[in-house]
């Protein structure tokens, strides 16, 4: 009588713990479902922005490249080659 109520014990037992491990390893799936989906949100939309930011570079080096001419400044330094007598504006 004392082996069958232990053995019935011990089968309860079982039954719960392999229930917990079930129950365990489901979340545990779940979180790596949901920690995989995330991750793959996130690359998304990182390869979106990089894709947003390479479009606006290249439309920033064309309007740059078909702008208007930027003028040189010509400043004291570019005066001296100006300058019909090289000699006088060398010391000034």
């Amino acid at each position: 009588m004392k082996k069958e109520k232990m053995a019935a014990l011990t089968k309860k037992d079982n039954v719960l713990e392999r229930k917990q491990v079930e129950l365990q390893e489901k979340v545990t799936q779940k979180k790596d479902a949901a920690l995989e989906k995330r991750e793959a949100h996130l690359r998304e939309l990182r390869d979106r922005l990089q894709a947003q930011n390479k479009k606006a570079k290249q439309v920033k080096l064309k309007k740059l490249l078909t702008g208007p001419p930027v003028p040189v400044p010509l400043g004291r330094g570019t005066q001296v080659f100006v300058g019909k007598d090289y000699s006088d504006s060398f010391f000034d």
